[in-house]
């Protein structure tokens, strides 16, 4: 049965000259990199030189190797970067031939490619693919027409907070100018539509002064007054919009040889800019500086026919930057417009040849602030950009000229980098302002432009202690469009209160909170408290909290709740800090603290409603359950009935076992025959602990419970039988027959007779 089967190994021989070469024996040995003739014959190789297969193909000569090409792995910016062109191309060819086959397009000359791309009906920019919701659970129902009789003026106060367009004055009924999806109106319109308790929560005083409703008289400021504001000026607010030439102005101020009234404007708007940023929130004296300009610009407007740069200058600051502090963004935004105009009006929009110098830099340099200024001031209103870029602008864009001072050129980075940021601002503005959702893979790639543009800023301008302050500015601003290029996406989601939606809208909506989340986070912890951090901070912070605070209104799917809770709280002890460096603080802080209460009661009415059904749900089901045993229990009580009937009807001869017996209308038994006519097959004998140890078979019906306590009450209680000259010892059997005499067939007898 066993064998043992021994192996031996054949030694090799060496080849003679007239014998190949015997083959190796045992395992063989391959390599990764065989030789050319095994690559050419497709066998294996050992990787030798020369290999055993060349060797047993007696041709050593032939074994050689070819050197493996080198796998280069290119590294993830530059696929990133690959991807992104391949994106832009396809987008700009389907935007020029729709949906037609790129294979086609290739074999066709240059004059055809232009027919076709200019014959196609494309005279709108908005991509076929913009989903556009309708109905009114729709952000384009948000929208409504300005009121035209509005019942309160604001003409003369001049730091009131009343503001319309951000949210301030906390009115969504009857809005004193248009503003889109992109305002911070349209959130709070999401939060009343799908919760209208929250209006109960808000002020009824909406226009409430925080300062004077006109600015006190004051003396013109003294030499040295003059040069401290002057300092402060091209400290702390020249790098957002380094228009004005520092040096010659301070030289035209020292010598004080203009009186002219665009000289004077743009003086008085210098000392009202370096009186804001030296001094706190409740500092009055930049009103008096701001009413001497105005005054300025009053009688007749006859400034404006004869325009100059100061004068566009001092109209940039005053339209662009101030009254945005004085929270009358309508105003500026008015103001602005005209600026524009004036501006095309003086040329400062042209690049001219063989210009150069100083007065072509300064020219460059107050367009792109213009640019900057109303970039920034319109973006969160939802309202078109009206062509700040446009092929007529030929303008050079701002850059450090050779032989430039350090400081200048420090000062000039971030009018550099805000131009090319705005530039994508601008593109974001004008599609949000077209269509509210924007679709999902232009979403990516406008997003991906920021990141770049962020990315690729030098290390100047995201750390360092050096333009702290505009630095800050911009990487808030930055944080907070992006917010406001996603928000739509969570508006759409909060008034249809469906957060489930595809993977592409809880892409956005996710992206969006965690960007207003780390934006809270950050101005908590970066902002200083001078008026220029607090100021910008103040707005940017406010922002961001109505991104919580939306969830928190609407959002009942994911167990966020806690950390929007904390978000908005954070923002409101950032505010309750910043009241002595930003005017709107207090009513920022009001705002918010009013709709985080008025989330928290309509969570708790929710909880409260959704706990009070639970347990009225409970009760519905216990009651069921209740009914469900009481049903049980008469099904078993009605059984039992028919068994007895069954039983009594077989002892006394009555009535015939062919016939029904008339229990009291008992429901039909479950077992589904009839009554009276229960074989007694269906009677099953059983043994328990009671019947072994008494020596006396007990017998269990199909489908009832077996034991004693069923024979004491079938047998003993219910036909009152004693014991007694009953059954006796038999040790059971199967029951065969009922007889009107009694039980039989027993396997062991019946001991004292019948029943």
């Amino acid at each position: 049965m066993f064998h043992t089967f021994q192996t031996t190994s054949v030694a090799i021989r060496s080849p003679g000259l007239d014998e190949k070469p015997q083959r190796p024996a045992g395992r063989r040995i391959s390599t990764s990199n065989a030789c050319v003739e095994c690559r050419r014959r497709k066998i294996r190789c050992d990787g030798s030189q020369p290999c055993g297969q060349c060797q047993w193909y007696q041709h050593p000569e032939a074994c050689s190797y070819s050197k493996p090409a080198q796998r280069v792995v290119p590294s993830r910016k530059l696929v990133e970067k690959l991807q992104a062109s391949i994106e832009q191309h396809q987008m700009v060819i389907k935007r020029l031939f729709g949906t037609k086959d790129l294979n086609a397009l290739v074999s066709l000359p240059r004059e055809e490619l232009l027919n076709l791309a200019l014959s196609k009906p494309q005279a709108s920019s908005e991509p076929e693919s913009t989903p556009r919701s309708e109905g009114a659970d729709s952000l384009e129902a948000l929208e409504q027409a300005p009121s035209q009789d509005l019942d309160y003026d604001t003409s003369e106060r001049l730091q009131s907070i009343s503001d319309d367009v951000n949210a301030l004055s906390m009115r969504v009924d009857r809005q004193s100018s248009y503003v889109g999806v992109s305002s911070v109106n349209a959130a709070l319109k999401v939060i009343f539509k799908r919760v209208p308790i929250a209006r109960t929560y808000m002020q009824a005083d909406t226009a409430q002064p925080s300062r004077a409703s006109s600015p006190p008289d004051s003396p013109p400021p003294g030499p040295d007054e003059g040069r401290a504001l002057i300092d402060s000026f091209f400290e702390s607010v020249h790098p957002f919009m380094p228009m004005v030439d520092e040096e010659a102005f301070r030289a035209t101020y020292a010598a004080g040889s203009r009186g002219d009234p665009s000289w004077l404007v743009l003086l008085n708007m210098v000392f009202a800019l370096g009186s804001v940023a030296g001094g706190t929130s409740e500092n009055e004296r930049h009103l008096a500086f701001f009413k001497t300009a105005r005054q300025h610009l009053s009688p007749k407007l006859e400034v404006f026919g004869a325009p100059t740069v100061e004068l566009l200058q001092a109209l940039a600051m005053m339209g662009g930057y101030y009254m945005h502090y004085l929270n009358r963004p309508n105003e500026a935004d008015a103001l602005m417009g005209a600026t524009f105009r004036l501006a095309c009006a003086l040329g400062v929009h042209r690049e001219y040849g063989g210009e150069h110098g100083g007065s072509a830099d300064v020219r460059r340099r107050t367009w792109w602030s213009l640019f900057c200024l109303d970039t920034w001031a319109t973006t969160t209103t939802g309202r078109p950009s009206l062509g700040r870029i446009s092929p007529g602008v030929t303008v050079q864009e701002p850059s450090v000229a050779q032989g430039m001072d350090e400081a200048a050129a420090l000062r000039l980075l971030p009018l550099i980098h805000n131009t090319q940021f705005c530039k994508i601002a601008t593109g974001i503005q004008d599609r949000l302002s077209s269509s509210p959702l924007i679709p999902f893979d232009e979403l990516v790639q406008l997003d991906a432009d920021l990141v770049r543009w962020w990315d690729e800023l030098p290390p100047v301008l995201t750390s360092g202690d050096v333009l702290r302050v505009p630095r800050l500015v911009m990487k808030w601003r930055w944080q907070n469009l992006r917010i406001i290029l996603h928000r739509p996406y969570l508006l759409s989601a909060a008034l249809r209160k469906t957060f489930g939606g595809s993977a592409e809208e809880r892409v956005a909506v996710g992206k969006c909170r965690a960007i207003a989340a780390q934006t809270i986070e950050d101005i908590a912890n970066e902002c200083g408290e001078d008026v220029i951090s607090g100021w910008n901070g103040v707005w940017f912070a406010y922002q961001a909290a109505f991104i919580p605070l939306v969830s928190l209104f609407t959002d009942q799917t994911t167990p966020d709740e806690a950390a929007w809770c904390t978000q908005v709280q954070t923002v409101l002890g950032y505010l309750a800090r910043m009241t002595h460096s930003s005017v709107a603080a207090a009513k920022s802080r009001a705002v918010l603290a009013c709709l985080l209460e008025a989330a928290k009661a309509s969570n708790d009415t929710a909880d409260a409603q959704r706990r009070q059904q639970e347990a009225l749900d409970a009760v519905v089901a216990a009651q069921e359950r209740e009914r469900e045993r009481e049903r049980e229990r008469e099904r078993g009580r009605s059984y039992q009935l028919r068994v007895q009937a069954v039983h009594h009807a077989q002892r006394f001869g009555t009535p015939p076992m062919d016939q029904p017996l008339d229990v009291g209308g008992m429901p039909h038994p479950a077992m589904g025959l009839p009554l009276g006519s229960m074989p007694l097959s269906s009677v099953q004998p059983a043994w328990d602990a009671h019947s072994v140890g008494s020596g006396v078979g007990s017998t269990t019906p199909v489908g009832m419970p077996s034991g004693r306590a069923f024979w004491d009450d079938m047998m003993w209680e219910t036909f009152d039988m004693a014991p007694e000259g009953g059954f006796g010892g038999f040790t059971g059997g199967a029951v065969e027959q009922w007889g009107a005499g009694g039980w039989g067939g027993y396997g062991g007898g019946v001991g004292g007779g019948g029943m």
